[in-house]
């Protein structure tokens, strides 16, 4: 169950803060202990999944897994089957090593074509079959910010997890180039006893700015005020990021340390009048091929976040 907050010291220290506190207090209904009736079939359609989660070290991730339609199949509303059989991960994406080390998950459903995206939140367990979560909170999140596209997913014919795999501490040129053409980034945060988190940014080519080959920073638009993420990084900077290339099948993983800007000039607008950044200090990126291969086209761009 759900404590009586739905809401941890840290979401309420930045809904404070930004002066958002009746607007979180009015969207708190939507935050439940279960899975929506009426969000299953919606569970079941979707080929892509985001997840949060953290190693050993204490270091989050955010990870992206493909499947055909009915991979992911909840049991009643209580909890989730992701079917992803040992045979057909990912060795390289530290995923499946960190279920092991810490069993909470933040999971990110989003279908990119309509906008539509869904926030699950739960305890997992790994068989060798499949991961199966035991739902703690749901929540969806509405269509700002989400560059609409179509994306067809091709599983039989999924590069090979062992190809072109690099890896870093600080980034290169062509890894700074390939963010700067971003247009989405997931994130991956999470507190002490709530747990983890998956959550998307987006906006046009350019939004996430690299301060240097080891800084990262990214505008914090207006939302519904809850501040999921900016309140797990009051208790917990320790966060991961994953940015796709769809057009190119590649991906790349970040962990790193972040902090929030208040009050940060924002001359340009890019913020959307909030003033608020997060800057990211990089610690270690891995860049390699989706496993999935993927047909993708940009269709139209969301009235929040005009084309470039």
């Amino acid at each position: 169950m759900l404590p009586v907050s739905p809401f941890h010291e840290g979401e309420l220290e930045v809904q404070k803060r930004a002066g958002e506190e009746a607007n979180a207090e009015a969207n708190s209904p939507m935050i439940i202990d279960q899975l929506y009736s009426g969000a299953l079939n919606f569970i079941r359609h979707q080929q892509m999944a985001v997840l949060s989660t953290r190693d050993a070290e204490g270091h989050r991730w955010a990870s992206i897994v493909f499947g055909p339609k009915g991979f992911l199949q909840p049991n009643g509303q209580e909890s989730l089957h992701i079917a992803i059989p040992a045979a057909e991960r990912d060795t390289h994406d530290p995923l499946w090593r960190n279920l092991q080390a810490d069993p909470r998950v933040g999971l990110l459903l989003i279908e990119l074509a309509n906008r539509r995206r869904l926030r699950i939140n739960g305890d997992a367990r790994l068989t060798d079959n499949e991961i199966i979560l035991e739902v703690t909170q749901s929540f969806p999140n509405c269509p700002k910010y989400i560059t609409k596209r179509e994306l067809e997913v091709d599983l039989a014919e999924a590069p090979a997890t062992d190809s072109n795999v690099l890896e870093g501490k600080t980034l290169p040129a062509p890894i700074q180039k390939r963010i700067a053409a971003a247009d989405v980034l997931f994130l991956a945060t999470g507190h002490a006893e709530r747990g983890n988190d998956a959550s998307h940014r987006g906006g046009s080519p350019g939004y996430i700015e690299v301060v240097d080959k080891g800084t990262l920073r990214l505008p914090d638009y207006p939302g519904n005020g809850l501040f999921n993420s900016l309140g797990n990084v009051v208790g917990d900077p320790q966060v991961g990021l994953l940015i796709p290339d769809f057009e190119h099948g590649r991906q790349l993983q970040l962990t790193a340390t972040a902090k929030i800007l208040w009050d940060h000039p924002d001359p340009e607008g890019k913020t959307g009048g909030t003033k608020r950044w997060v800057e990211f200090a990089v610690s270690r990126w891995l860049e390699r091929p989706l496993p999935a291969r993927l047909k993708s086209a940009i269709v139209g761009y969301s009235p929040y976040n005009p084309a470039p």
